[in-house]
């Protein structure tokens, strides 16, 4: 349902912007119409437009991977591995997270594009940041693993219950 609307609203732009997209002598209406998933429509239209040599190229440089490196104060983000408009080539992945002090990523397995919905309504990811920051608020300075709170397995994560553990790394499928 979500999707469907986020897709119908994507349409919508487009078709308001049809002119002057379709006015670009590089674009190829012939593959825009024929396109059916993301990647095939980032090769037909951002490729072209804003002068990429690739798709993969436009992810790498429109991903959160260079800003990255220059925060300079602290910074939780999450990401999900299977989110359909942040591809894994453009997700700032381990070595780049590590590099900054200021920075915790949290990669879930499953949460979608700003999703993390749970069974029942809701999403269980802002229970998860709250988890995460009460847990770094908790642990500050006691020097060792967190044992006082209960460590989650993948099917529980949905539901966010219990806390998440900061120093076992416990929680979501990666955390950098």
């Amino acid at each position: 349902m979500l999707l469907k609307k986020y897709l119908k609203s994507v349409w919508q732009a487009t078709i308001r912007h049809e002119q002057g997209i379709l006015s670009n002598t590089e674009l190829d209406q012939r593959k825009l119409e024929q396109t059916q998933y993301l990647h095939e429509f980032d090769r037909a239209i951002q490729k072209p437009l804003w002068n990429y040599p690739t798709e993969t190229v436009y992810y790498r440089e429109a991903s959160s991977v260079n800003p990255l490196l220059s925060v300079r104060i602290p910074l939780l983000a999450y990401n999900s591995e299977d989110d359909p408009l942040s591809p894994q080539i453009g997700l700032p992945i381990e070595e780049e997270a590590k590099e900054n002090p200021y920075v915790v990523l949290v990669v879930t397995s499953f949460g979608g594009h700003l999703g993390w919905f749970q069974p029942g309504g809701g999403r269980w990811c802002v229970q998860a940041v709250y988890n995460t920051l009460q847990q770094f608020w908790d642990c500050t300075g006691h020097g060792g693993p967190c044992k006082r709170f209960k460590v989650l397995n993948r099917s529980q994560i949905s539901h966010a219950q219990g806390r998440f553990c900061y120093e076992c790394r416990k929680y979501c499928t990666q955390i950098y």
